[in-house]
Parts: C-alpha cells; sequence; structure tokens
C-alpha cells in the first residue's frame, strides 16, 4: 500500500507540474497591452492635449498683457515721483508741469515717459521689449493719466 501512495502523490505532483507549466507560458503570451488598451490611451492624450494647447496659449497672451500693465505702472510711479521731486525743487507747481524722457528702462521693456498737467496729459509709452513678448491684447502697450490739473 505505500508503493500505490507513493505512485498517486508523483502522479498528482506531476499534474500540478503540468498546471504551473500551463500557467507560466500563458503569463508570458499575455505581455504588452491590447490594442483597444493603446487607442484609449492615445484618444485620453489628444482629449488632453485639445484641452491644454488652447489654455496654454491664453495664459501666454495674459502674462504678455500682464508683464505690459506692469511695466506702465512702474513708468507712471516713475512720472509721478519725477513730478513731486520738482515740486519739492521747485521747478514745477500744481498747475504747470512738464516733463519729457525716452529710453527708459522698466524692466525687460523699454519706454518714453512724457509728463504734463492737464486731464489724461501724461502717458508712458512701451517703445521696445524682447521678442519673445509678441502676443498680447491690444492698446496694452501705451498708457495715459492725469497726474496734476491744468487749472
Amino acid at each position: 500500500m505505500a508503493y500505490a501512495y507513493c505512485l498517486c502523490v508523483t502522479t498528482n505532483q506531476k499534474l500540478f507540474e503540468r498546471q504551473v507549466i500551463k500557467q507560466m507560458k500563458r503569463r508570458i503570451r499575455e505581455k504588452g497591452f491590447t490594442l483597444i488598451e493603446i487607442i484609449a490611451v492615445l484618444v485620453l492624450l489628444g482629449i488632453l492635449a485639445a484641452v491644454a494647447v488652447p489654455k496654454f496659449v491664453n495664459l501666454q497672451k495674459d502674462a504678455t498683457t500682464k508683464a505690459l500693465e506692469g511695466a506702465l505702472a512702474a513708468g507712471a510711479s516713475t512720472l509721478y515721483m519725477q513730478y513731486a521731486s520738482d515740486l519739492l525743487n521747485d521747478e514745477a507747481t500744481a498747475t504747470t508741469w512738464t516733463y519729457s524722457e525716452t529710453g527708459v528702462v522698466l524692466g525687460d521693456f523699454t519706454a518714453t515717459l512724457t509728463g504734463a498737467c492737464g486731464a489724461n496729459a501724461s502717458s508712458v509709452l512701451i517703445t521696445g521689449m524682447p521678442d519673445s513678448y509678441s502676443s498680447y491684447d491690444t492698446g496694452a502697450e501705451s498708457k495715459s493719466f492725469t497726474i496734476c490739473s491744468d487749472s
């Protein structure tokens, strides 16, 4: 009887080994992705690209416009400080003042500053900028404002 038992164990063991070998072969054949999975990933990437690219282009334009606005504000601040300095040095009064400067560097930009008393008589005009700032809102390169009144 002991002999039959040993025969049973070896037969079961061989069956088990065959099953394990079949499973290993099946796993080896199942490497990689199916065509459906690859197509699904490509479709998802296409959708993401279709949404992201226009947003990125708008962000560039908005960033350039904001950089121009910052430069214009810096130019306006320079004019206000020049007016205050001229008032302190008795070179201007509350109703009469003029100032003009070209080639003023405002960060990445170059500007012409014109100051005078009167409604919207003072202005900042961006005259030079790097080539990377090619896309911005129309009219964003100049600003007119009032520093002092002429009456």
